[in-house]
């Protein structure tokens, strides 16, 4: 009896220590994470965020919602004037993802924005359940998520445009 109590209580210190290290690991790489985008330039995760408006679209080419939404916010990108705009995909290999966006044409001009986080960190650092997810970053803070695109959903996150 005494054995149970002190193995489970050794097994709870343990796990308690390896979340803390974990969380607390996650926050102090967060400002030297780097991504590279498609076009094969650096992005640092401090660069993604600090914009005072960021939109940060996750999703991957296998995706059939994500291949719907990624439309959608191409097409709206002229209208999102001070807004930066990345395209994370996540988990995917450059390869696959470079082959995806080469087969479309009006996908022009977004190499430098699509962001390859092949590791999945913004996901998790963001707790993106399922894609596609939108990340509305007001400030570096996170103002609104959604699974879908709308002026609605813009307006709610930054106020008017």
């Amino acid at each position: 009896m005494v054995f149970k109590t002190i193995f489970r209580t050794s097994i709870l210190k343990t796990l308690l220590v390896l979340v803390t290290l974990s969380v607390f690991s996650l926050s102090i790489s967060a400002g030297t994470q780097s991504f590279t985008t498609l076009s094969g330039e650096s992005v640092s995760y401090s660069e993604l965020t600090s914009s005072p408006k960021t939109i940060l679209f996750v999703w991957a080419t296998w995706c059939p919602y994500c291949r719907t939404e990624i439309d959608e916010l191409v097409k709206a990108r002229p209208n999102l004037d001070g807004i930066k705009i990345y395209f994370v995909n996540t988990g995917e290999p450059k390869s696959k993802v470079k082959k995806f966006i080469n087969s479309k044409k009006n996908y022009s001009g977004i190499d430098s924005q699509v962001i390859l986080d092949e590791d999945s960190y913004i996901a998790q650092k963001f707790s993106v359940a399922g894609i596609p997810t939108y990340l509305f970053l007001k400030d570096s803070d996170l103002a609104k998520r959604s699974f879908f695109y709308n002026d609605d959903i813009v307006k709610q996150a930054f106020g008017s445009n």
